[in-house]
């Protein structure tokens, strides 16, 4: 180890040094696994730097502001350096750096903007992906877009890659089979894990209580409390607050200033300390001198709701893996503690890992990052999924952030370069009044927890003035700082809800008579202090159709109709009736769903009317065509003859008629559809030979004796059938058939009131077998009629009263 590393701390990472950079030296990609304390995050980019392995700059990327802030005045006190000097950090709105600086700690999303301007990465070594574990959306970009630099460069010209994460269980390393794997052994000593006792009441409070009076009474230092959010870190700090303290309340959050978080930190008063941090206390920052941790188990994450567009704040149970990596905390200096307020039933049903947020986060961002860094394939390691990756580019587009092809636009690469999400980026892009917007854009990206119902305006003239708003100003003043001369197209002024429509025109709504407000996507939000008949909701949050809005902004429907023409449409209804074969068109002015009125019928046009008969068909099958006797009875015989195996004839089935439908039926729906009409087309679909070989094989009637004709019933039996009275087939004893004798026809043998009798397909065996019993029971009840001992040599005749002999 060279000696400018001596006055480095012996961290376990340091003693591994010459394993990993012997890894470096050979591939320039590794990933490292290593514990909670091992000093991967502070250490390795100076050990890179002082062991000649980096000439340029090292980029170390970290999933939060506060971290990468700390992590840089951490590695600046190690190299005896202050920060902006070797080490220094650039996060969204603030940067600290100097023109000697060759290490700097930087948030994802501010490393992928460093990427985006400079895509070639020429003034780095190194690229580190710090705790890649948590897979954020950015996590993902970023290791794409280096393993994309590399590919395209080669490895010679491009930064290295260096993963590091206290573990690698459940992550996919087989989708990165080109890196080395390095795993550093802690040096963590053994914690306990006592989880919460069943008689415990289940409330966050009541646990709370038990878990910290169990850390104060079994260990004497620090006692970290891991709470999901700010509401609950409030809430905790009143809760131990009261009456005789036997704490130094600290809280330690994300939004917080470095200052503050370091007064956190260099705590040294008589009090025992006890600090309320949420998850940002879990992986970077070291808290030295804790000797307990007090774990709800609880994180509070951004969940995409595709369906709304929007992303709610969740708070779920932690994954197995979260609550052992909060657990190390405790055993950085000793044996710790860890009080975990859930039951050992609760802890068998924690899930190991939750998946990467690629998988269900809102990828608007990512897609327009995809699209300016220009890869048409990005090498991911975990593929977002395609409907969720079509409906970001689908909004790209609406925001004219992506052409029709999906290629970034100028206004693309502008929305691209703002610290913003694309709907505020795009909003600020477009305003007039880009002051205002910045401030609108500021407001709802800082996640300040405003008690200002109603108009959004209200927040508006708050943040204008108050210390509290302080940061909301500066982050807008940033904003504007940053869009100032992107184009120098003119632009309207608008109002503060056009301007804000500019960013949610899905989220337009009208108020209804329930007091109700209908969005133009159909969902239905309430709003209890928006007094509006039109308004844009900003801020919306819930779940299916339980959507709530706090704040809204008045809209006039005359300028939605100027900023958002793409929102109206003319819907056109057209409807069938098989009662009376008449078409029929509905029409109605929407914007988005919604109905704003009912305009004058048309006629349908010829296309109309065939989508609306194939929807019909596809719905209800092909009878719900209107059929007439004769259309039925062609297409029986057509079956009949498909069944029959004879070729040459067009299909009578259902599933074929129902796929032709355009072919046989659309030339004759000129005008209303009636059932002759459908028969006519029906009958179209055989040319003149096919008709003739129809009528010879399969004919409507066959005749009988004395001219008589008989119907051929192809539909009802389960073979072709004629029927009539049992006189009108005396002298009949061949059997009938057609198709040339290769399909017999039966015979239903009728009373002389036209109730069936007998059904046969052998008059001959009939006449002399069972036509004698039921002779002898006709005579009786039919005096009048012709009842002859045999009847195969009989003359037919339908006359009554007149001599025939016996």
């Amino acid at each position: 180890m060279p000696d400018v590393m001596s006055a480095l701390p012996d961290y376990p990472v340091k003693s591994s040094f010459a394993g990993i950079k012997k890894v470096l030296s050979n591939s320039g990609l590794a990933a490292i696994e290593a514990p909670t304390g091992s000093g991967k995050t502070t250490l390795l980019p100076l050990m890179l730097l002082k062991a000649g392995l980096s000439q340029k700059k090292i980029l170390l990327t970290q999933p939060r502001r506060l971290a990468a802030k700390t992590v840089a005045q951490r590695m600046a006190q190690l190299d005896c350096t202050e920060v902006g000097e070797t080490v220094g950090y650039r996060v969204k709105g603030e940067s600290k750096l100097g023109s000697n600086t060759k290490i700097i700690a930087a948030t994802e999303g501010t490393a992928l903007a460093m990427m985006q301007h400079d895509p070639f990465m020429s003034d780095y070594d190194w690229v580190i992906i710090d705790e890649f574990h948590e897979r954020h959306i950015e996590t993902d970009l970023l290791l794409t877009f280096v393993r994309d630099l590399r590919k395209s460069l080669g490895p010679k010209e491009a930064p290295g890659i260096i993963l590091m994460t206290a573990t690698w269980q459940g992550q996919p390393v087989e989708a990165l089979p080109e890196f080395s794997f390095h795993r550093i052994e802690g040096r963590l000593f053994p914690v306990k894990n006592i989880c919460c006792p069943p008689g415990i009441t289940e409330n966050l409070p009541g646990r709370l209580n038990w878990g910290v009076k169990e850390a104060a009474e079994q260990t004497d230092g620090r006692i970290l409390v891991f709470l999901p959010g700010r509401r609950e870190i409030e809430a905790a700090r009143k809760q131990f607050s009261t009456g005789r303290a036997r704490f130094h309340i600290s809280i330690l959050h994300g939004g917080m200033e470095l200052s503050e978080q370091q007064n956190v930190l260099n705590y040294q008063g008589s009090q025992r300390q006890l600090i309320l941090a949420t998850a940002v206390a879990e992986t970077s920052l070291t808290v030295e001198g804790v000797t307990a941790v007090v774990d709800s188990g609880l994180e509070r994450l951004p969940v995409f709701q595709p369906r709304l567009g929007i992303t709610r704040l969740d708070t779920r149970r932690v994954s197995r893996a979260t609550a052992d990596q909060r657990a190390g905390r405790a055993g950085r200096l000793g044996p710790g503690l860890c009080l975990k307020l859930w039951t050992e039933a609760e802890n068998h049903r924690l899930t190991d890992r939750w998946d990467p947020e690629i998988l269900s986060g809102d990828l608007a961002a990512a897609r327009l990052q995809t699209a300016l860094w220009g890869s048409s394939e990005p090498a991911w390691i975990t593929p977002p999924p395609p409907g969720l990756w079509l409906q970001a580019e689908e909004l790209l587009k609406r925001l004219n952030a992506l052409d029709g092809e999906g290629r970034i636009t100028a206004e693309g690469k502008a929305i691209a370069a703002l610290p913003l999400p694309p709907r505020l980026a795009h909003m600020v892009y477009t305003a007039g009044r880009r002051t205002q917007a910045a401030l609108a854009a500021a407001i709802l990206t800082e996640g300040h927890r405003f008690k200002l119902s109603g108009s959004f305006s209200r927040r508006m003239e708050a943040a204008r003035s108050g210390a509290e708003f302080a940061g909301i100003r500066k982050q807008a003043s940033e904003i504007e700082r940053r869009i100032m001369g992107a184009s120098n197209r003119d632009r309207a002024v608008l109002s503060l809800g056009e301007l804000l429509s500019l960013a949610y025109p899905d989220r337009i709504g009208r108020k209804t008579a329930s007091g109700l407000f209908e969005l133009v996507t159909g969902a239905p939000l309430r709003c209890e202090n928006c007094n509006f008949e039109w308004a844009v909701f900003p801020e919306i949050s819930g779940t299916g159709n339980r959507i709530f809005a706090e704040t809204g902004e008045e809209l006039d429907l005359g300028k939605i109709r100027n900023i958002h023409p793409s929102l109206f449409s003319t819907l056109r209804r057209v409807s069938y009736n098989p009662d009376s074969f008449k078409f029929s068109v509905q029409r109605s002015e929407l914007i988005g769903k919604l109905e704003l009125k009912k305009l004058p019928s048309e006629k349908a046009d010829k296309s109309e009317r065939l989508k609306t008969v194939k929807d019909m068909v596809e719905k209800k099958g092909i009878d719900s065509l209107p059929l007439n006797k004769a259309g039925r009875l062609l297409l029986t015989r057509l079956r009949t003859a498909e069944n029959a195996g004879i070729i040459g004839l067009p299909s009578g089935k259902p599933e074929v008629l129902e796929s032709e439908i355009e072919d046989w039926l659309g030339p004759w729906l000129d005008n209303d559809l009636t059932a002759s009409a459908v028969a006519e087309a029906l009958y179209a679909r055989l040319d003149w030979q096919q008709q003739k070989r129809l009528e010879k094989l399969f004919p409507q009637g066959i005749k009988l004796s004395e001219g008589l004709e008989k119907k051929i019933d192809y539909e009802n039996a389960d073979v072709p059938l004629i029927r009539g009275r049992m006189q009108e087939f005396y002298g009949q004893t061949a059997p009938f058939s057609i198709a040339e004798g290769l399909i017999p026809v039966a015979v239903e043998l009728l009373s002389p009131a036209m109730r069936p009798l007998q059904t046969t397909s052998n008059l001959g065996e009939f006449w002399t077998g069972s036509y004698l019993q039921i002779r002898a029971e006709m005579r009786g009840r039919y005096p009048k009629h012709y009842w002859p001992e045999n009847p195969g040599s009989a003359e037919p005749s339908l006359a009554t009263g007149k001599k025939r002999p016996e």
